[in-house]
């Protein structure tokens, strides 16, 4: 049975705004952005949704999280104050994995984005990861999710880039507007006072 995250959430959530409401102008997420292999970067931008609507390689710390229009000073002060207690780390990119419609590659150390859900969940009890559907996160980068990519090929894609690595820096708060672009709003860096 493929892990709990192998469902349509980064670009397709449940509805749980009000009837009328566009849910897309409500979506956030907290993520750690990453760099891709160049080949990786271009079959990213041109196949995953997620990355078609404007969100970049990442790997999710919690989505969703709080509706956009409630994202002001003291929440952005919570989340800078988490991220200065982490330091930096680095990450290496080596296990490429498939499932149905979804290729994503594993991240070492998987306990340090672990750690970081947990604080910040921690904080926002009432966002759950993934709107509580699931008793366990696994930490994931995302290639391509997508109903329609040539997977055979976006995974020979992908075992040819791996091994590689990545710094984790700092976290970023995204919104999605009502167009359905994901956009940065917030960068704070890792181990830096607020």
């Amino acid at each position: 049975m493929p892990p709990p995250f192998v469902q349509r959430t980064l670009t397709r959530m449940p509805q749980d705004v009000e009837a009328g409401s566009d849910p897309r102008s409500e979506r956030s997420a907290v993520v750690i952005p990453f760099g891709l292999p160049t080949a990786l970067a271009r079959i990213r931008r041109g196949w995953d949704e997620a990355g078609v609507a404007g969100a970049g390689p990442h790997v999710t710390i919690l989505y969703p999280f709080l509706p956009c229009a409630s994202l002001g000073r003291p929440v952005h002060t919570e989340l800078a104050a988490i991220a200065h207690s982490v330091a930096a780390f680095d990450v290496r990119f080596e296990r490429v994995r498939r499932f149905d419609g979804l290729l994503w590659i594993e991240p070492e150390p998987a306990n340090d984005f672990v750690a970081l859900t947990s604080a910040v969940v921690a904080r926002w009890p009432d966002h759950p990861p993934y709107g509580g559907a699931f008793d366990e996160v696994v930490p994931h980068l995302t290639v391509v999710e997508s109903e329609v990519a040539p997977f055979d090929a976006v995974e020979a894609a992908a075992l040819r880039a791996v091994p590689f690595s990545g710094r984790a820096e700092r976290l970023e708060l995204w919104c999605q507007d009502a167009a359905g672009r994901w956009r940065t709003r917030w960068r704070m860096p890792f181990g830096v006072r607020p």
